[in-house]
């Protein structure tokens, strides 16, 4: 008996070997479309993550009020703690679903009052006797997984736990973006305020003269009043121009968790005419393979095409080992005597037949399931492509458009000190110098706002492309 219980185990032991890793057939897109398998090869090629954006990229903006902030943020939002905490939990649903590959153990232990029938199986005297049966017992067995539906499932709990936690990444790349998109957002707001302020200075000073000439009947009334109007204008520019520092202060503390007064003193410098980054020379399709929202569809995939493996080897038998031992008596004094011990060792095969088409349902749903994974997946990277191209086509126009306006603001600059030069030659009067230093502060705040615009482009582009905030590197 004992060669046949080692020839049982030793043939438990090769099919368990054999089927314990599934195998999986997915329908990716083959490895040199795929942006993930591209970036992974391209990963282990170069021995870690390509260098562009490089991690914690906002840091070359050389701002340590903003490297505050963004840590501030990544720290505290509220949003991160709840993505990480979906991250937490699938990694613990994951370790879960490895508790069945594992040897199970256990004890119990019972007593209780038990009287046998007298009309039953046992005849007297021990039918319709009463009595005292006291239980001492442990149990250990292992699950085989001869099917390797378990392992499947293992691994499908491993794929949605790296998926979970490539979505809390991209939930801090997206803070990250974000916070730095307010922070530039708040510079030129603050620039912005400071030339709505001078300009309606300059038409304050502007009204001041034409209403002197009035005066003197050098000018007409309706010149008086449109200047007068563009003076009321600017007042309300003033309010819509401070409204905005004010709301992107509180959208920034919002980021935070605080309330609006945290960020009441943040005054970020004017943004850069500096591009924030280099665009890399080589937008390939890998670098989409940065992205954690890529790469947490991709996972999506490889734990629906487990789940299928499970579903489908569920119709197979399994084979566990159970062993069990203990002690039984009818008293507790005589329990622990060598005539009360009891045990039980053997194998457990379980081969399904009939369920009411459970299975088949279950197939079925998981099917669907691996659909609905590699739509996802595909339309991860359309969006990723998308938002890729468009980052790169605002990023060109706004370029465009800065130099464009710089120009325009050179040749106002010129003009002005034309008609400086007339009025110190008395050809040109004081009015004529006023409106010209004007339109340099309009020209002027142009190029504050799309400098603005180019920096958001800028940041737009990293985002586009992984936008690499993670608190550690890892291929």
């Amino acid at each position: 008996m004992p060669t046949l219980y080692s020839r049982l185990l030793v043939l438990a032991v090769a099919a368990c070997l054999a089927a314990c890793t599934p195998t999986i057939a997915t329908r990716l897109p083959p490895p040199d479309q795929d942006p993930v398998a591209r970036a992974t090869h391209v990963w282990q090629q170069r021995g870690g993550d390509d260098a562009w954006p490089a991690e914690q990229w906002w840091t070359a903006l050389g701002d340590a009020k903003l490297n505050g902030w963004v840590q501030t943020v990544l720290t505290a939002n509220p949003t991160l703690a709840v993505a990480k905490a979906h991250a937490d939990m699938a990694a613990a649903m994951a370790q879960g679903a490895h508790a069945p590959l594992s040897p199970q153990a256990g004890m119990r232990a019972t007593t209780g009052r038990e009287q046998i029938s007298a009309n039953g199986m046992f005849p007297k005297p021990f039918g319709g006797q009463t009595f005292t049966l006291v239980e001492l017992a442990g149990s250990l067995s292992y699950h085989l997984d001869l099917s390797g539906r378990l392992h499947a499932q293992a691994a499908a709990g491993d794929a949605q736990a790296t998926a979970a936690e490539e979505e809390a990444r991209r939930a801090r790349e997206a803070l990250a973006a974000s916070t730095v998109r307010l922070y530039l957002e708040l510079g030129g707001a603050l620039v912005d305020l400071s030339a709505v302020r001078d300009l309606q200075g300059q038409w304050a000073r502007t009204r001041a003269i034409m209403e002197s000439r009035a005066a003197h009947g050098l000018e007409n009334e309706i010149a008086t009043r449109r200047v007068a109007a563009e003076v009321e204008a600017f007042e309300g520019q003033m309010a819509l121009a401070t409204q905005r520092v004010v709301l992107v202060r509180g959208m920034l503390a919002a980021l935070a968790g605080a309330g609006p007064d945290a960020a009441a003193d943040l005054s970020p410098p004017a943004p850069s005419s500096a591009a924030m980054v280099a665009q890399p020379s080589d937008l390939h399709l890998h670098l989409l393979g940065r992205r954690a929202d890529v790469r947490s569809a991709r996972d999506r995939v490889d734990a629906a095409a487990y789940q299928q493996v499970a579903a489908r080897r569920a119709y197979m038998p399994d084979l566990s080992l159970e062993l069990m031992g203990g002690l039984q008596a009818r008293a507790v004094d005589s329990l622990f005597e060598s005539g009360s011990r009891q045990w039980n060792l053997g194998p457990a095969l379980t081969l399904p037949l009939f369920d009411g088409h459970q299975r088949r349902a279950a197939r079925q749903a998981q099917d669907a399931a691996y659909e609905a994974a590699m739509a996802q997946y595909r339309a991860a990277v359309v969006n990723a492509v998308a938002e890729v191209n468009a980052a790169l086509v605002s990023r060109t126009s706004n370029g465009a458009a800065l130099e464009a306006a710089r120009r325009a603001l050179a040749e106002e600059h010129q003009s002005l000190a034309a008609l400086k030069r007339r009025q110190v030659n008395g050809i040109a009067a004081e009015s004529d110098v006023v409106a010209g230093q004007i339109r340099v502060l309009q020209r002027s705040r142009e190029v504050a706002r799309l400098t603005v615009q180019a920096r958001l482009a800028d940041v737009d582009l990293i985002e586009a492309l992984g936008g690499n905030a993670r608190e550690e590197s890892k291929p």
